[in-house]
């Protein structure tokens, strides 16, 4: 039974991370039901496979017996524990692991780019005035990495992008409110990794308990997105799943549409 338990979870870490871990980082599969659920079962593969070493070390003990089958359970627990922690992540970070491209945008940093601003991090107030304070006549992008924020300062970053008639670049992602300012941009670059974040708005400030504004609002906000070229078969659909939920357009979409184009050309 340990080397069948053995089998089995070394089997289900090789195919989960042929079949999920390498196609989500080359960001051509989106966590789902059935990722999280592959997952959730990679949990008790791997909890009975240690059950199973453990028992077997536990015998090996009580024999009194040092023999080769004990320091090769111990050894395939160590390797196991250790490949399935460290490098699956999982369990614990595969919550995370959804959003894990929003990690490292804890606070904002807005500075100076060659004919235009970066700005990274969260939408705020403060990131956004900055933005407006760096500005400088004649600049023509902006380059922004965000996992989103507030929905107010979203729309004034989306104002002024539109009205200085500023190229948003994306390098990585751009989130939520960030999505304002990208698809309120007439011009539009993506990097070959680069993905676009969108879901229902959840809380606007004042208006978080007051849900016919926190509509308005998100009807206005789907009017910008609409306007920008957002495939309209995605406000109903993409969606569907709530505030929480986010419906993300990878980069080859977005350029296969006509959305935004590669990066550097």
């Amino acid at each position: 039974m340990l080397w069948t338990s053995q089998a089995l979870a070394w089997a289900w870490t090789v195919a989960f991370g042929y079949w999920v871990m390498l196609p989500y980082e080359l960001r051509t599969l989106e966590p789902s039901a059935l990722t999280d659920s592959a997952a959730a079962l990679g949990v008790l593969v791997w909890g009975w496979a240690g059950f199973q070493t453990l028992s077997a070390l536990a015998r090996g003990r009580a024999d009194g017996a040092a023999s080769a089958s004990f320091w090769v359970g111990t050894l395939a627990l160590l390797c196991s524990s250790g490949l399935y922690f460290v490098t699956f992540n999982v369990p614990g970070a595969w919550p995370s692991l959804r959003f894990k491209e929003l990690a490292g945008f804890e606070t904002w940093d807005v500075s100076r780019a060659g004919d235009g601003v970066r700005y990274v991090g969260p939408i705020s107030p403060a990131g956004v005035a900055r933005v407006k304070s760096l500005l400088a006549p004649g600049d023509r992008r902006l380059l922004i990495d965000s996992p989103g924020g507030i929905v107010g300062p979203g729309f004034e970053l989306a104002d002024l992008v539109k009205g200085r008639g500023l190229t948003v670049e994306v390098q990585r992602i751009c989130a939520s409110a960030c999505t304002l300012a990208f698809f309120a941009a007439d011009q539009r670059a993506v990097s070959p990794h680069a993905r676009i974040g969108v879901h229902r708005i959840a809380a606007l400030d004042s208006a978080q308990d007051n849900p016919k504004q926190l509509a308005r609002i998100g009807r206005i906000a789907d009017a910008v997105l609409l306007a920008g070229g957002f495939p309209a078969e995605y406000i109903g659909y993409g969606f569907e799943r709530g505030q929480r939920a986010m419906f993300w357009l990878a980069a080859p979409e977005l350029i296969a549409r006509g959305l935004a184009r590669p990066l550097g050309r």
